[in-house]
């Protein structure tokens, strides 16, 4: 990212990059930049990652192509449901809290930590860094 994302709290289970185990996914953040509350940081709700699964994530039921039947896949929510999601994640955030770190950290987070980007205060700042995720071996 080369600004804050400031996206809105959620899981990354759905980017169908985890293994045949749901859980089997961690991300790292490597920060370019020093990272505090005015560049649009990470926040995350402590302990989510250890929460049962949410309804709005689900095993596929059909095989796409090569891959086993197991992988995880989003969900599309039924017309009306989104709104009671995005008022589940809403009332999460008063318990979010910031990661803030310096250039050359890097900050790892397992797939169902529930985590998002905070608001960018300072628009005149970057917040440059790289993204990576790593699976387990299917």
């Amino acid at each position: 990212f080369e600004y804050g994302s400031q996206l809105t709290l959620h899981q990354d289970m759905w980017y169908g990059l985890a293994g045949r185990v749901p859980g089997g996914m961690v991300s790292a953040s490597f920060a370019v930049d020093d990272i505090d509350a005015m560049n649009g940081p990470m926040a995350y709700i402590p302990g989510s990652h250890r929460w049962p699964t949410d309804e709005n994530f689900t095993f596929q039921r059909e095989p796409l192509g090569n891959e086993p039947m197991t992988r995880w896949r989003r969900f599309r929510l039924p017309e009306g449901e989104q709104e009671a999601v995005y008022r589940k994640m809403r009332e999460l955030v008063p318990r979010a809290r910031e990661v803030h770190v310096k250039a050359g950290d890097i900050v790892f987070w397992h797939e169902k930590l529930i985590h998002g980007g905070a608001a960018i205060m300072d628009t005149m700042r970057k917040r440059r860094s790289m993204v990576v995720h790593y699976k387990d071996w299917d």
